[in-house]
């Protein structure tokens, strides 16, 4: 790595660190101006196993299931929700 520039900001929450890497011989990484790398942490595996023991009761973990966002519309009169299924984590 040859430089390491953190672009958060202070109320951001979330950490964006800009790394200027140098490409060691052979390893040809293909890129172009504005790629970005996402890295992503692990949790913790005492956080899994009790999530997972808090679901297991009610879900079978090998039945695919269907990730649902929820809209929401406004009329003059109320608030309509509907659940739709979201694109991008569909189980087909």
């Amino acid at each position: 790595m040859l430089k390491k520039t953190d672009l958060s900001g202070d109320d951001s929450g979330a950490t964006t660190l800009l790394l200027e890497l140098d490409d060691p011989e052979g390893m040809e990484i293909p890129n172009k101006p504005g790629d970005r790398l996402g890295v992503f942490t692990c949790n913790k595996i005492q956080l899994i196993e009790g999530i997972l023991e808090r679901l297991e009761p009610i879900m079978n973990f090998d039945t695919p299931m269907e990730h649902q966002t929820q809209n929401q519309s406004h009329t003059l009169n109320e608030t309509v929700k509907t659940w739709v299924p979201h694109e991008k984590f569909s189980p087909n």
